[in-house]
């Protein structure tokens, strides 16, 4: 059950970034012709201006994301995964498990990455 947590961690880590892409393929499409965006639709209905609703959606995402992290977290006990290992297979799988490790915080890093692009991508187009 712990491998099932830690693999849905994971997975809710790259669902949030395949997400977050899409959102920004909207917006940026909907930019550019006459199609309802997220953030135009969150405007009208809380009647705020376009730039907030579009730091809404980004704090959403993030907020979103950290909150499934910890979540997710708190059923995943990495010193047992790494104990499970050890007695399974010996110094091969403490290698796979840091790898995995990694490729979760690449993940993380990655989406750090796209929101601050998205910062700056906003604070461009809706800066005026």
């Amino acid at each position: 059950m712990n491998k099932f947590f830690f693999q849905l961690r994971l997975f809710i880590s790259r669902l949030h970034l395949i997400f977050f892409a899409i959102w920004v393929f909207w917006e940026i499409a909907g930019s550019q012709s006459d199609i309802d965006t997220l953030s135009k639709i969150i405007s009208e209905i809380f009647s705020i201006e376009f730039s907030y609703a579009v730091w809404i959606m980004i704090i959403s995402f993030i907020v979103s994301y950290y909150l499934w992290h910890y979540l997710l977290s708190s059923f995943v006990d990495d010193d047992k995964v790494l104990l499970e290992k050890l007695e399974l297979q010996g110094n091969e799988l403490i290698s796979a498990h840091r790898e995995q490790t990694r490729k979760e915080e690449k993940a993380k890093s990655q989406l750090l990455i796209i929101f601050v692009i998205l910062i700056i991508f906003s604070s461009i187009i809706f800066g005026s």
